[in-house]
């Protein structure tokens, strides 16, 4: 086995407070007489702020939790609460969950899924709120240019209208996952304890150390478009994905092998839309959703989280699709036209994409 690299045992010994501090958390995010959104999570920062004293790793955590709701109190978006997510990641060493106890193991693959169950509800919280504050219309932009499918945005349309509603029945169910999780681990730290000493593994790794870059999604909005786009780009994605299941199955569909056909049918809804004076200045921006992993701090040591990152790829220097700053329009609107063009085009945005891979 690998020389062991996770937590000290002060730091390990620290998990111990932790059952009992989430779950003061959680209660805090029920909210009590109808308080609002910035009222609730303040007082879940001032538990964690204060838990901090025990449980180290909860100080950004509070840090993170503040300044959400100060966000929503001014009409913003709040952070992603990254913090909270690295918090909550347990350890997958193979040596780790051998240690478990086979009348313990459904409690611990329990404990993972509510710990999943948690993070997709505050991704689509967060997602929520970005709808909240840029309105109907900026999600049916994003879902005209990520699906080309005139209903979805329509539909989107409705999500949008009602995501206040939305972010707040979100935290909520974060709320009551976080609950289950904390009686969990509170019913499995005389399990867990003893093993974090030992959770050290193949899948440890350098922390800031990144890996597995590949492109996937891509959207051609126009050039101009600003880079606060990047941005809604990245909230469109995951309230399309974490709300997915309030919007027809067939708005859905994943990559691969259908993204050529859903690029032909997005470009004749976006060829009737966006602004051609636009395009006839500059071309199009192309757009590309990297996935890849990054070494980060968790529970029990470093681990590989699970990133995505919206980049716009501009065209080589003097190359013949190049107009402007952008790319001319037949370089984009022929995609979908010949399977032999599109594919060697759609490798090229793939390899420029990837060269910003972090």
């Amino acid at each position: 086995m690998t020389e062991p690299t996770c937590n000290t045992p002060d730091e390990i010994h620290e998990l111990e407070h932790l059952p009992a501090i989430l779950h003061a958390m959680a209660e805090s995010w029920i909210g009590q007489g109808g308080s609002s959104l910035p009222f609730r999570l303040r007082r879940s920062a001032r538990i964690a702020e204060k838990g901090s004293s025990h449980v180290s790793k909860l100080a950004p955590v509070a840090s993170e939790l503040f300044e959400a709701a100060e966000a929503i109190e001014i009409a913003g978006a709040p952070p992603r609460l990254n913090h909270l997510q690295n918090l909550l990641k347990l350890p997958v060493a193979k040596e780790f969950v051998a240690g478990i106890p086979e009348d313990s193991l459904d409690h611990w693959h329990h404990l993972n899924g509510e710990i999943a169950a948690v993070k997709t509800h505050m991704k689509i919280f967060r997602s929520a709120s970005w709808a909240r504050v840029r309105g109907p219309e900026a999600l049916m932009t994003w879902a005209r240019r990520l699906r080309g499918d005139e209903d979805l945005a329509e539909d989107c349309a409705l999500l949008a209208f009602n995501s206040a509603r939305l972010a707040d029945a979100e935290l909520m169910l974060a709320d009551m996952s976080l609950l289950t999780v904390s009686r969990l681990l509170s019913r499995l730290m005389e399990v867990l304890i003893p093993l974090f000493f030992i959770c050290d593994s193949s899948d440890a790794c350098e922390l800031g150390a990144f890996t597995n870059c590949e492109a996937g999604d891509m959207f051609f909005p126009p050039y101009q478009d600003s880079p606060a786009d990047v941005e809604d780009a990245d909230d469109a994605i995951d309230l399309l994905k974490g709300a997915g299941w309030l919007l027809p199955a067939k708005y859905l569909t994943p990559g691969g092998k259908k993204m050529i056909k859903e690029i032909a049918d997005m470009l004749k809804k976006i060829k009737n839309r966006v602004d051609k004076k636009k395009i006839r200045l500059e071309g199009y921006g192309v757009y590309v959703v990297l996935k890849y992993e990054e070494c980060v701090d968790g529970m029990c040591g470093n681990y590989w989280a699970e990133r995505t990152k919206v980049v716009k790829i501009d065209p080589p220097a003097g190359k013949k699709h190049q107009l402007g700053k952008g790319w001319k329009a037949s370089a984009i609107e022929d995609l979908g036209k010949n399977k032999a063009d599109t594919d060697r085009q759609m490798s090229q945005f793939k390899q420029l994409a990837e060269a910003s891979c972090p």
